[in-house]
C-alpha cells in the first residue's frame, strides 16, 4: 500500500515490468489530483449537511471566523494535515432531542464535542490502514481516540472509533482532500444515542440481563425512557451461567422471582460513574443497601493499577469488570456475578407466596361460610 501526493492510496497489483532505468508497477486506480479541501467538502457536499449545521452553531455574531471551520482550512493549519471524523446525516438526525437542544444552546458543550472529531496535529492524515486494532491517537485538543477492528468470518472491516465509552463505526473511510482526509462515521463521537435498554439488547454479552428485565414492565419502561437517569449493574451472560442452574430455571419461569433479583441491580435517579462509586460506601436500590468495596487484584502486588470496585450484598460479592458504558438515560456497569442469595430470593420468596396463597384460600373459605350463614 503506497501513500501518494494529495493523500490518495492505491493497491499495487502483482503485475510489474522491469525496464532499463527502473520498474513499472500496475495499480488498481487512476492517479488524480484532489483540489477540494476538507473545509470545501464539508461546506458543499449535501451528505454532510447535518454536521455542517452543527458547525454553523459556532458562527460568531460579530462576523469573525468560525473557529472550527477555519481549522479545516489549509491556510490556517500551518501546513499540517487534517483528519476529520464526520458524522453522517443519519447519525445527526437520530440524536435524542435533549442532546440536539444542548448542542444548539450550549456552546462550550458543542465545542467539546466538535473537538473530538478533528485531528490536525500531524504532517500526514490518519488513514484507515493506520488505525491498528487497539491503537489510539490524540485530537487537536489532546483527547484520546482509540481504534478497534472486528474480525467477522475472517474479514476485518473498517475500524470503529471509541471515545468516552461511546463507539462509532467508520462507514466510509479515506475520502481524499487536498489537505487531509475525511472518514464518515455512523454516530456523533462522544454522544450516546441509545437508551440503557437498547444497549443491553444490542450487546451480546448482556443478552441474559436484557431478558431478565423483560420480566418487569415497569423496569423495562424506566430503562427505555430517555428522560430518566438510571445506573444499572448488569451481570454478564457468564455471571448468570455461574448461578445454580436449578435456581436460574426457577427464576426464568417465575417472573416475580426474576424481577426481585434484577431490581437489586438498578439505581434510579442517579448516574453513578466509576469515580462516584469510589467516593461512596453504599448505594440504595429498591430491595435495600448495596455496599461498595475496593480491592486490588491478587496478582497485582505492586498496586500500580487502581483497585477494582466490588459490590457486596448479604455476604455475596460481584466485581465490576466494565465501567461507565454511557446511554442517553444513564450508565451501565458490567458485573462478573449476579447479586443473588438462594435462601432470600428463592426459599423465602416461595414460602411468602405459599403463605399468601394459603391466606387467600382461607379468606375465600371464610367468606363462603359467611355467605351460607346469611342465606340460612
Amino acid at each position: 500500500m503506497e501513500m501518494l501526493p494529495r493523500h490518495f492510496r492505491f493497491e499495487k497489483t502483482s503485475e510489474f515490468f522491469a525496464v532499463s532505468n527502473g520498474v513499472i508497477h500496475v495499480i488498481d486506480g487512476l492517479l488524480l489530483i484532489e483540489e477540494s479541501t476538507v473545509k470545501s467538502k464539508v461546506e458543499t457536499q449535501p451528505e454532510f449537511s447535518g454536521f455542517r449545521e452543527l458547525i454553523g452553531r459556532m458562527d460568531n455574531s460579530d462576523g469573525s471566523d468560525n473557529v472550527f471551520m477555519e481549522a479545516l482550512n489549509p491556510e490556517k493549519d500551518g501546513g499540517k494535515s487534517v483528519t476529520l471524523f464526520l458524522p453522517s446525516n443519519e447519525a445527526v438526525s437520530r440524536l435524542p432531542q435533549e442532546q440536539k437542544w444542548r448542542l444548539r444552546n450550549d456552546r462550550a458543550f458543542l465545542t467539546r464535542i466538535l473537538d473530538l472529531h478533528l485531528i490536525s496535529n500531524s504532517q500526514h492524515p490518519l488513514l484507515t490502514v493506520d488505525m491498528v486494532n487497539g491503537s489510539s491517537t490524540a485530537t487537536a485538543q489532546g483527547r484520546r481516540l482509540s481504534f478497534h477492528k472486528t474480525n467477522k468470518d475472517g474479514n476485518v472491516g473498517l475500524p470503529s472509533v471509541r471515545v468516552d465509552g461511546v463507539e462509532s463505526r467508520i462507514v466510509q473511510g479515506d475520502i481524499a482532500c487536498s489537505n487531509g482526509v475525511i472518514h464518515v462515521v455512523d454516530s456523533v463521537l462522544g454522544l450516546p444515542f441509545l437508551t440503557v435498554l437498547q444497549i443491553l439488547q444490542a450487546e451480546p454479552n448482556l443478552s441474559r440481563t436484557f431478558r431478565a428485565i423483560e420480566h418487569s414492565k415497569d423496569l423495562k419502561a424506566a430503562l427505555s425512557t430517555s428522560g430518566n437517569n438510571v445506573t444499572i449493574f448488569a451481570p454478564s451472560d457468564q455471571a448468570w451461567l455461574n448461578l445454580n442452574q436449578g435456581d436460574l430455571a426457577r427464576m426464568t419461569s417465575h417472573s416475580h422471582l426474576m424481577t426481585k433479583v434484577i431490581r437489586r441491580h438498578v439505581v434510579h435517579g442517579r448516574r453513578l460513574d466509576g469515580q462516584a462509586l469510589r467516593r461512596e460506601e453504599r448505594f440504595t436500590t429498591i430491595p435495600g443497601d448495596i455496599q461498595i468495596k475496593q480491592a486490588y487484584a491478587e496478582n497485582d502486588r505492586s498496586k500500580a493499577d487502581p483497585p477494582r470496585i466490588v459490590l457486596s450484598w448479604k455476604g455475596h460479592s460481584a466485581s465490576i469488570i466494565t465501567y461507565d458504558i454511557p446511554a442517553v438515560n444513564g450508565l451501565i456497569h458490567v458485573l462478573d456475578q449476579v447479586l443473588f442469595d438462594q435462601d432470600f430470593d428463592i426459599t423465602q420468596a416461595s414460602l411468602s407466596r405459599s403463605n399468601t396463597l394459603t391466606s387467600s384460600v382461607f379468606i375465600a373459605g371464610q367468606l363462603f361460610s359467611l355467605g351460607l350463614f346469611l342465606i340460612s
